[in-house]
């Protein structure tokens, strides 16, 4: 039998699959969860878990590892509205048995939740190698993200955290107790230091990386 968990934020797909899914003889639904702390609840009770990448508690990739690590029988088909590659990718990489999105068929959702169940994939080993090919891409420049962003100090992610929501150097300066000139000077070595070329841009460069948030 398969032990299914359905984790997504989005209540009125979750709970539509979900009934699709309970009428199916071989497919029992264990529970819905509609984050990653609630899902946590559930993960020793269940072989399967069918997550969507983006919760609102944390990292749906990350989340796929910690399955992994503390039910290293349960499978994880992720079924996500994504269609950037780089995400499925870092999805396999970290350990889900496959990965499908929203728009898919429901019976198409339902054969591949069987399939993995059996052991079997869903996708082919030229695409596996490829999509392990950039996830490992993505590890290195990850990586350099990481050694950049390491080189800020705490006040320049204050500051850079400060530009990210919208103020001008007056502001920064007013916020921080510091001089125009200042605050000035430390935006050009958050430039520097992340190699980019705008705020805009080191903006974009600490979100896509978690070093700020808005």
């Amino acid at each position: 039998m398969i032990k299914l968990l359905l984790v997504d934020d989005h209540t009125a797909f979750r709970e539509a699959l979900a009934l699709i899914c309970s009428i199916e003889e071989d497919i029992s639904v264990i529970s819905q969860a509609g984050s990653i702390a609630e899902a946590r609840k559930y993960l020793q009770s269940v072989n399967l878990v069918l997550l969507d990448l983006g919760l609102p508690d944390g990292n749906g990739v990350d989340f796929v590892r910690e399955i992994k690590s503390s039910n290293p029988a349960c499978h994880v088909l992720v079924l996500t509205g994504s269609m950037n590659k780089l995400d499925l990718a870092r999805a396999i990489d970290a350990g889900a048995d496959g990965v499908m999105l929203k728009l898919s068929r429901v019976q198409d959702i339902i054969q591949a939740i069987r399939c993995i169940s059996a052991g079997g994939s869903i996708h082919s080993p030229q695409e596996i190698a490829e999509l392990l090919l950039l996830a490992g891409r993505a590890r290195i420049e990850d990586a350099n993200a990481r050694d950049k962003i390491g080189q800020l100090t705490d006040r320049e992610r204050e500051i850079l955290q400060a530009i990210a929501e919208g103020l001008s150097d007056k502001e920064i300066a007013a916020r921080f107790n510091i001089t125009v000139d200042t605050a000035h000077k430390h935006a050009n070595n958050i430039l520097r230091k992340l190699d980019t070329n705008s705020r805009l841009q080191a903006v974009l460069f600490a979100l896509r990386h978690g070093a700020i948030s808005l």
